[in-house]
């Protein structure tokens, strides 16, 4: 099993959703992380960028193929049928399709419900250059990205050679 793969599966998603989550603003204050599920409603007509990465997140955490979060979930789960666990696999699934209900209904709410308000970050170019980014790595994930986990072990051993 190739845990790099799982590692930059996971963290694309991850790191893109963090991202996006945390782009609210209210007067001169920034609040990382306060923006609910619900202020989310109608990002598809008022940021159709940005709803259109958060979209391509929710569904690679969904575990939707060919996406990313597919290949993090199928590693996942296969370790654990490989090691005879077939409970906690079991679990494992019934716990993600309990995961992609939550995670289809802020696509659906970003697309089919009313804009509530939009952003108040104007998305700059730096964001947008990582948004960007990470959604791809998410998207094309079934692809060979040799580079990137071969960037990804480099780091991880010079990480734990300290």
């Amino acid at each position: 099993m190739d845990t790099k793969r799982f590692f930059v599966a996971g963290g694309s998603s991850g790191i893109g959703l963090d991202i996006v989550k945390a782009l609210q603003k209210k007067g001169n204050e920034i609040y990382v992380g306060s923006r609910t599920n619900d202020q989310l409603a109608g990002l598809g007509r008022t940021n159709p960028k940005l709803a259109l990465a958060l979209a391509i997140f929710m569904f690679s955490m969904a575990g939707i193929p060919p996406l990313a979060g597919f290949f993090a979930k199928y590693y996942v789960f296969l370790a654990a049928i490989e090691a005879h666990l077939y409970t906690l696999a079991v679990i494992g699934l019934l716990t993600s399709v309990v995961a992609a209900f939550y995670y289809l209904r802020i696509v659906k709410l970003m697309y089919f419900d009313e804009p509530v308000d939009a952003f108040d970050v104007p998305v700059g170019r730096e964001i947008s250059t990582i948004v960007f980014a990470t959604s791809v790595i998410t998207a094309l994930f079934v692809f060979p990205l040799q580079a990137v986990l071969t960037g990804a072990a480099v780091a991880a051993a010079t990480l734990f050679a300290l």
